[in-house]
């Protein structure tokens, strides 16, 4: 139906439309507008506006229903409850070997070596690193290390995690080593005797208890605590990637190069316990008296000052040792006042430092 043209379509306008033009050609369609209009808005039966009514209830119903949805999944979410959270622990570790006590006034780092007992000596048959002759094996150097020689027991102790170097020596005495290339070089043709002097002033100045480790001490510690190893790195080879020492001749793992001199400490890789240089770079002093055969007291103990008997150190000939001399059974001897090139030592504490 074509709708009359009027302004404002409303009730008064189509009456007035029907008043002024009784014979118009659209009366009968603005009776029908006038019909349409008395009726409640988008109300049923409202002729054309019925669609809007339909339109508006359809998206009522829509809007509810959405959020009935919404709800019940957003209610659904919240009360939905969560998986158990199951507490693991998980174990860490300890660490292979416990931290080292820097000692505060030298700044020298002690590893602790729990104490235990082993069978010093030799404990292989070494003919192979003894110059090929099975005599030495009977009395190596005149040194007897015969197999299985003694049980040994020792205490907790303190050992020195380097040998103690140029730098640390001259705060307290005149260095005299040959290979002063650097503070970090080990100190080296030092005696027994100057050792003592020097560890006396660094007790003075410290009030510690510092000393040379017993023979029994040191072979315990290069030996990973007694085990049945051959080298002091912890291994039954050697090479010239492991210790300081003249690799160019066998018996070794592999025949390599020689420094000829001796080398910063901790260069190479440290044993199982934190300690370096447990063979080779320098042999080292003990506080130990030398007897040709292990009797149980000496080696477990220190020599008087005063004394004048033959000394132990241990570590091999140090650089230019070949592989015979770099093993952790090996002897060697000196007198209290000797001095090489090739020997020096390093510190053990009590196993409270601060004692």
């Amino acid at each position: 139906m074509k709708k009359v043209a009027l302004l404002v379509r409303t009730v008064k306008g189509y009456v007035q439309y029907l008043a002024r033009c009784e014979d118009c050609a659209h009366r009968d369609e603005a009776k029908e507008e006038i019909k349409e209009l008395k009726l409640p808005p988008h109300s049923p039966g409202s002729g054309k506006g019925s669609w809007r009514w339909v339109a508006a209830v359809c998206v009522l119903v829509a809007v509810a229903v959405g959020f009935n949805f919404w709800g019940k999944h957003k209610k659904e979410a919240v009360v939905i409850p969560a998986e158990p959270q199951v507490a693991v622990e998980i174990p860490v570790p300890a660490p292979a070997h416990p931290p080292p006590y820097r000692d505060p006034y030298t700044g020298m780092e002690f590893v602790l070596i729990k104490g235990g007992c082993f069978w010093m000596g030799n404990n292989f048959t070494d003919y192979d690193y003894l110059e090929e002759n099975p005599r030495d094996y009977e009395d190596h150097d005149g040194s007897n290390e015969k197999s299985r020689n003694q049980e040994t027991c020792v205490g907790d102790y303190y050992l020195g995690k380097y040998e103690v170097t140029q730098g640390e020596w001259s705060k307290l005495m005149k260095n005299e080593s040959d290979f002063q290339n650097s503070p970090r070089y080990p100190v080296e043709n030092v005696s027994w005797h100057q050792a003592q002097e020097y560890i006396g002033k660094l007790n003075k100045a410290t009030g510690k208890q510092f000393r040379m480790p017993t023979e029994a001490e040191w072979e315990y510690a290069a030996r990973e605590r007694g085990k049945m190893v051959r080298f002091g790195t912890g291994k039954d080879t050697i090479g010239e990637d492991e210790a300081n020492f003249d690799a160019s001749e066998r018996p070794s793992s592999w025949v390599g190069g020689y420094q000829a001199r001796t080398m910063k400490v901790g260069s190479f890789s440290p044993n199982s316990l934190g300690l370096y240089d447990m063979s080779g770079n320098v042999s080292e002093w003990t506080c130990s008296e030398y007897g040709s055969s292990y009797n149980g007291s000496r080696e477990t103990s220190c020599a008087a000052d005063g004394s004048g008997a033959t000394r132990v150190n241990r570590g091999g000939g140090g650089w230019h040792s070949t592989p015979a001399d770099m093993r952790a059974a090996d002897r060697g001897r000196n007198e209290p006042g000797d001095r090489f090139d090739n020997l020096g030592f390093r510190l053990a504490l009590p196993s409270r430092p601060g004692g």
